[in-house]
């Protein structure tokens, strides 16, 4: 089997024993854990799985530096190497970031609904619709597939984003006050993309230190 159909495997058990006294899901995860990086996940009464660093997920993590204790831009460290700087519009919901050479921007695409779009020049990469103005939550479309991308828990800063109900991105700040963060995906989703991931999460960030 290839490694994400042992991920599905492990996945489709899991939800088979969701009802199980909870010391069986333990034993299920300690033994993922073994090949996969498993995350308990309340919400679908099961574990969601997000393949390791060997098979796809990238190690060492991104780390998200803000510019300054009150700046919303921030340096992507990779290995400790700045691989992007992530500039926001101070004003309106933009952001540009280069990698590998080019360019992208993040723009808000509607007025009365949450909806944004990953472009390079003209082209455009990957488009995100809030469904809800009342959820955390994005549903993204890009070549490559549709995700969706919605907090850990209604009390949570983390974010996850997801390929079904495959867990292939997570965003979480270090502590529950600061805004320095770490984000990890599969590594076959691209990097402009997972820019464009990043980039919404902060923004969900700021409104909400904008409403408390």
């Amino acid at each position: 089997r290839t490694p994400r159909a042992q991920a599905e495997l492990v996945a489709a058990r899991a939800r088979t024993i969701a009802a199980e006294p909870l010391s069986w899901k333990r034993a299920l995860c300690q033994w993922a854990r073994s090949r996969y990086v498993v995350v308990g996940s309340r919400s679908l009464g099961a574990v969601d799985i997000l393949l390791s660093d060997d098979h796809g997920l990238e190690r060492p993590m991104l780390t998200l530096v803000p510019k300054s204790w009150f700046s919303w831009d921030f340096r992507v460290m990779h290995d400790g190497v700045e691989i992007a700087y992530i500039d926001r519009a101070s004003v309106r919901e933009r952001a540009t970031f280069s990698v590998d050479g080019k360019t992208y921007g993040v723009r808000r695409t509607t007025v009365l609904r949450s909806s944004f779009a990953l472009e390079e020049g003209t082209r455009v990469l990957a488009e995100a619709t809030k469904p809800s103005s009342f959820r955390r939550q994005f549903e993204l479309t890009t070549g490559g597939g549709r995700y969706t991308l919605r907090p850990a828990s209604v009390f949570r800063r983390e974010f996850n984003l997801y390929n079904g109900s495959m867990l292939i991105g997570r965003i979480r700040p270090l502590t529950w006050y600061g805004r320095k963060a770490t984000a990890e995906f599969a590594a076959e989703m691209p990097r402009p993309v997972q820019l464009f991931v990043i980039v919404l999460v902060l923004m969900l960030w700021k409104r909400a230190q904008q409403r408390a």
